[in-house]
This record gives C-alpha cells, structure tokens and sequence, in this order.
C-alpha cells in the first residue's frame, strides 16, 4: 500500500500538480483515502464472493460511520488489520445472510448499543482526544446509533428484514472491535 501511495504521490509531483514541500500532506490525505476507500472494496468483494453485495455495502456503512466516532481496536500493522477485518466482515456479511431468529439479532444489537453507549469513543494511540472532543465524539456516536435504531425497526416493520439484520450486524461489528480495548483496559487496571 505505501509504494502504491508513493507512487502516485511521486506522479503528482512530476506532472507539478502539487510541490514536494506537501508531499507529507498529500500522503497522509491518499492514506486517508485509502482508509475510507478499503473497507467499502473489501465488504464489495466478500459480499459478491458471499452471494451478496447489497448485504456487504448495507454492513459496511454503519460499521465505518460508527467506528469513526466510537473508536477501537487498531493493529499496529496494516496487515494484520487486513486479516482481522477480512475475517470480522466476511464472518459478519455470512450471517447478514443467513436465516437468523430476530429476536436473537435484536437482542445482540441492543446489547451492542449499550456498549457503544457506555464506552464510546475509546480513543486510540495515534489519536488522543481531548475532553471537548471526547463529548462530541460521543454525542455523535449515540446520535448514530437512535438514527440506526430507528431505521432498523422501520425496516424491519416494512418487511425489510435484510437491511435490518446488515445495519445491526454493521452496529454489533463496531461493538466488537471495542472489546480488546474494554478487557485491555480492565486488565491493566487490576
């Protein structure tokens, strides 16, 4: 990934369409791109090889808005992010699939958004927030999340079972990818 960024920040400096002393900004915005760009391909990907990729982009949404403002486990390398996400979705995309009871799905989400709730935004090392910060953070997240629930259960009332099971299984990803930090945090306490 970081040759194929420096590659095209390297052409846009050749064809002078910006000047090597923003080269460190034009990096970190592709990086970001590339950031935001990557799950949408990935959910697009599993979700075609899954038989669904209307169920893949459905997840994928809710999962990255959520996890912008709620926060999470992040690797260290982008390669090990790259599998634990790889399988996170593809597991999350099959069951967004199958046939699942509702009410279990109802009662993972709620318990999801509770955690979201009560513990958002965990704040990673690269980013650390400060307190003003930390409550915007956190009253977009639980603002998400009424907006989500509201969706789900008027889709769910219409009939629209399969965008109601993708949005909760994109709002219990996003919960699932707090809990390293939740027991790493309630281990080094102790």
């Amino acid at each position: 990934m970081r040759m194929i960024r420096n590659s095209i920040i390297n052409w846009l400096i050749k064809n002078s369409a910006i000047s090597e002393e923003n080269r460190e900004l034009y990096e970190y915005a592709v990086y970001s791109a590339e950031l935001l760009i990557l799950p949408v391909i990935m959910a697009i990907v599993i979700g075609w090889l899954a038989g669904s990729i209307i169920n893949g982009v459905l997840l994928i949404i809710p999962f990255m808005l959520l996890k912008k403002y709620s926060g999470g486990y992040h690797a260290k390398k982008l390669s090990i992010c790259m599998i634990i996400s790889t399988i996170l979705l593809t597991a999350m995309i099959k069951l967004s699939i199958c046939d699942i009871k509702p009410l279990y799905m109802y009662i993972a989400t709620c318990i999801a958004i509770i955690e979201l709730c009560l513990v958002s935004p965990i704040q990673s090392d690269n980013k650390v927030l400060n307190e003003k910060e930390i409550r915007h953070y956190k009253k977009i997240a639980v603002m998400q999340l009424a907006v989500y629930s509201i969706v789900i259960i008027c889709t769910s009332i219409l009939g629209c079972f399969t965008a109601a099971r993708c949005i909760c299984f994109g709002i219990i990803l996003a919960s699932f990818m707090q809990l390293p930090c939740i027991v790493t945090k309630r281990t080094s306490i102790r």
